[in-house]
């Protein structure tokens, strides 16, 4: 009974260690491996990246790309162009792996989109 009480506090314990984990959003640092990173290109626009630990939602690594690029255009009528979006398997020294964490890395324009192009109504084509 004691080796049983004992096997199911160690489990409760794995489970908490291994349960939720804030991830904050801020810039990637030296002391701060996860967050977002963004430089300027050339032609003016924006290239953007988002790392998050693993355990981490594909949706939130979204989130966090489109929050930032509304903090860097100062509005949301922006373009998107999602160029990696990557979960890269962690290998272990001896057989297996399992994922790491989640990179997301787009180019950001900050004009507004174009409107869309009016419909065009038929009309009676002379010749």
């Amino acid at each position: 009974m004691a080796k049983q009480a004992l096997m199911i506090a160690v489990i409760g314990a794995c489970a908490a260690l291994s349960g939720c984990m804030t991830i904050e959003y801020a810039p990637m640092s030296e002391q701060h491996g996860f967050g977002y990173r963004d430089t300027q290109n050339a032609d003016g626009g924006y290239t953007i990246q988002v790392v998050l630990p693993e355990h981490s939602s594909p949706t939130l690594a979204h989130e966090y790309w489109d929050r930032r690029a509304a903090e860097v255009c100062g509005h949301s009528d922006y373009r998107k162009n999602i160029f990696r979006a990557e979960r890269p398997t962690v290998h272990y020294d001896s057989y297996g792996g399992r994922p790491g964490g989640y990179i997301l890395e787009g180019y950001l324009d900050c004009a507004p989109s174009a409107p869309p192009a009016p419909e065009q109504q038929p009309g009676v084509v002379t010749p």
